[in-house]
């Protein structure tokens, strides 16, 4: 972001035009530091603190890159679980990783509701949604809300203040749950170290270079 602040650092399809062709949208390396920051402030602003393990359930796309940086930034552990596993193993993962927060799509938020996932840990819901949608009630913010909250922090910030306190790479950085196709999902506990350790490892075997556009089939790991 400060070498490059205008190379694109995420591409991401929006649709297509009335001539059927894909439409693309995207993110400079600027525009997600920027982004992913004033999420991070918001997190804090609404009482998710570093260590929190928040469930992420959010399509990929534009939100779901500023979400994960920023969950890394403020020292959140996302939980990823792949949706596609069912629901009663979806409510399991949940049960074994207690998360204290949920992130998600309208349809994330309203099964969690209805189905309990959980119901024994969760104390804040952050409803990640396009256009104006109604019913969620008072007790759910929105991601435009955590970015309002976190714009508000940083410019009460004095310049030399450090976004986030920098914690250990051995702290658990995020949870990512396995598929289940060879039995029961597993939660896989990945340290900061482990995620910079895969970097660098990406980094040489595929020989990456600035500017070079690599298309991820697993968003996690964009």
């Amino acid at each position: 972001a400060a070498r490059e602040p205008h190379t694109l650092a995420v591409i991401a399809p929006a649709g297509r035009d009335r001539g059927g062709r894909m439409r693309y949208t995207h993110l400079t390396y600027r525009q997600l530091d920027l982004d992913s920051d004033f999420i991070a402030l918001g997190l804090g602003a609404v009482g998710i603190e570093r260590g929190t393990r928040a469930v992420l359930l959010v399509r990929p796309g534009l939100d779901f890159f500023s979400l994960v940086f920023a969950l890394f930034k403020a020292g959140v552990v996302p939980v990823v679980i792949d949706p596609g596993i069912g629901l009663r193993s979806i409510a399991q993962c949940c049960r074994e990783a207690a998360p204290e927060a949920f992130i998600g799509i309208p349809k994330a938020i309203w099964a969690a509701r209805v189905l309990g996932w959980g119901r024994e840990t969760v104390r804040r819901m952050i409803l990640v949604r396009s256009g104006k949608q109604r019913g969620f009630g008072t007790g759910v913010a929105t991601l435009d809300d955590l970015r309002s909250a976190g714009k508000a922090k940083l410019e009460q910030r004095p310049d030399s203040a450090p976004l986030v306190t920098p914690g250990s790479v051995d702290e658990t950085a995020a949870i990512l749950f396995t598929s289940g196709s060879t039995g029961p999902p597993k939660g896989a506990v990945y340290s900061h170290s482990i995620f910079l350790s895969q970097v660098k490892a990406f980094r040489a075997l595929y020989k990456i270079e600035p500017g070079e556009i690599d298309l991820c089939t697993f968003p996690l790991f964009a």
